[in-house]
């Protein structure tokens, strides 16, 4: 599992939304305050730049405050009934 640390550069990855899985992904996930999903293609630096929730978090900042940000991407497998992300 690639780590990139404070400064260094990471690669503009394209996100996809989970497919059959989405609204799940949204109902589950997604309602998290610190969560963000997607649902169409979104390049990552268009996801940082432009969403609602990463852009309430930095008004929230204190003076000279940053902003902390994880993000990771998974694939699903679905078999049957049950999903595995």
């Amino acid at each position: 599992m690639p780590v990139y640390k404070e400064g260094e550069y990471a690669p503009d990855m394209k996100l996809y939304d989970l497919g059959s899985l989405s609204d799940w992904g949204r109902h589950t996930i997604g309602s998290k305050q610190n969560v963000v999903t997607v649902d169409r293609p979104t390049m990552l630096s268009e996801l940082i730049m432009g969403d609602a929730k990463i852009s309430q978090a930095l008004k929230n900042l204190p003076p000279n405050g940053k902003l902390k940000l994880y993000w990771s991407a998974c694939a699903s497998q679905v078999s049957g009934n049950s999903a595995s992300l």
